[in-house]
């Protein structure tokens, strides 16, 4: 699962956790290319690419790495952004005006704002 404190870690630290979560005979690649760009990739078993990744900083690749492979851990459905429930429009307005504690404000007198819109057009 994401440690809400990795953006803290070192270089070090990062590349231990990253491995840590790496599947077995998976390999994990941090280079610098000729560019100076920062190379992040993931290779499993068979040496294909599962995931790559360029950045200008080294701690931003790591970063987006770990949380990679971190995500990777999680089944399918059962992560932050999976499904809750089936959401419809009548839940959600039931949800939200069963929330609401403040009373509804009193009927505006149509002839008052008509008023407002006639002093307006006076101006």
């Amino acid at each position: 699962m994401l440690d809400n404190n990795a953006h803290t870690w070192s270089e070090d630290r990062t590349k231990e956790e990253i491995s840590l979560l790496l599947p077995k005979g998976w390999v994990f690649r941090f280079d610098r290319n000729e560019i100076g760009y920062w190379e992040t990739s993931f290779l499993d078993e068979t040496n294909t690419s599962k995931w790559s990744a360029l950045s200008l900083a080294p701690n931003i690749a790591l970063f987006n790495a770990y949380g990679w492979i971190a995500l990777q851990r999680v089944p399918r459905g059962q992560g932050v952004w999976g499904p809750r429930r089936d959401l419809t429009l009548q839940g959600v307005n039931a949800e939200a005006l069963r929330k609401v504690s403040v009373p509804d404000p009193e009927d505006l007198d149509p002839v008052e704002i008509a008023s407002v819109y006639d002093d307006l057009e006076g101006t």
